[in-house]
């Protein structure tokens, strides 16, 4: 039942409603009934004051209805965020982090996909767009591609944690569309057991297609490994060296049946890593629930060698 009830998120249920002020149309400000309809409300909450750039996309009202203002319009502004919330994306089959931004004399406001937002350096000014500074690193809410996310994952010092753990499962390839479903590799439970009823069944069968169109040739073969409940005790341990972390880690994995011999035998598959503690990575994990902001932040999902063939899901 828990299960079904995960995988009816996954699909697109809307919980919650969040009040926010309304929002004052700009000149090219447009409606669209297919762009709202498009998505599905997953959570809204409050959030701690950040400062942001945007100079792609655009900014929208809060179930996307309304696009406001191209960000290049607005390029030099600096975003305060106040609220974010998570969307559902029917056709695309994936969810997306929305932040509510407001400028700094609260004359212009909206939502903004994280993916857009550029964190502004304390200390840095704000006045000019030559004189901002921002953080350009690569997230994996930010990442383009996989091989993007790859590089990230080897080379930056934010994760260094994620690459150890990536190293415990020798001849892996990452993959970024695993990566960002890492949040919901649960949800192939369903579909290793046979449903016992009508119901059951049809959410399996969707569930398998989805997946299947995406690239994953074989769903019911996925395997995944989450920290879990144990993750917000972990999350607390960033002052231990990454050697550290990641032999309790390891021990975790032990536990758990993700033994040494066990991450071997997946050599030529496909991995998802998500890996990485909020604090060390602004906005890097787009799966953190308002409610338990660390359960999904340390854990890994497994596509067999044949998946991603037929579609290049980077």
């Amino acid at each position: 039942m828990k299960k079904m009830m995960q995988l009816a998120t996954v699909l697109g249920v809307s919980v919650g409603i969040f009040g926010l002020a309304s929002v004052t149309a700009s000149a090219n400000s447009q409606y669209s009934a297919k762009r709202s309809n498009s998505v599905r409300l997953v959570w809204r909450t409050s959030m701690k004051r950040h400062a942001y750039t945007a100079t792609h996309g655009a900014r929208y009202s809060k179930h996307l209805g309304i696009r406001y203002s191209n960000n290049d319009v607005t390029s030099t502004v600096t975003w305060y965020t106040d609220a974010h919330e998570k969307l559902y994306k029917k056709y695309k089959g994936h969810n997306a982090i929305y932040y509510h931004v407001k400028s700094a004399d609260g004359t212009l406001q909206g939502w903004i996909w994280r993916g857009y937002l550029k964190s502004v350096k304390q200390g840095a000014s704000t006045n000019t767009k030559a004189n901002m500074a921002v953080d350009n690193s690569v997230t994996l809410q930010n990442a383009k591609s996989s091989s993007e996310y790859t590089n990230a994952v080897q080379t930056e010092s934010q994760y260094r944690l994620a690459n150890a753990v990536w190293k415990l499962f020798p001849g892996t390839k990452v993959n970024l569309w695993l990566s960002r479903h890492v949040a919901y590799c649960d949800q192939t439970d369903v579909l290793k057991a046979k449903p016992t009823t009508e119901k059951e069944e049809v959410a399996a069968k969707s569930l398998s297609q989805f997946y299947v169109q995406n690239g994953v040739n074989s769903p019911a073969k996925t395997q995944y490994w989450l920290l879990g409940a144990r993750s917000k005790a972990f999350a607390e341990t960033q002052s231990q060296s990454v050697s550290q972390r990641v032999n309790t880690l390891k021990r975790a994995m032990d536990n758990d049946g993700m033994t040494a011999s066990k991450r071997h035998s997946f050599k030529g598959w496909y991995i998802g890593i998500n890996v990485a503690d909020s604090s060390e990575i602004n906005g890097s994990n787009p799966n953190t629930d308002p409610e338990n902001p660390y359960v999904w932040t340390y854990g890994v999902f497994l596509a067999p060698a044949d998946s991603f063939q037929s579609i290049n899901n980077n």
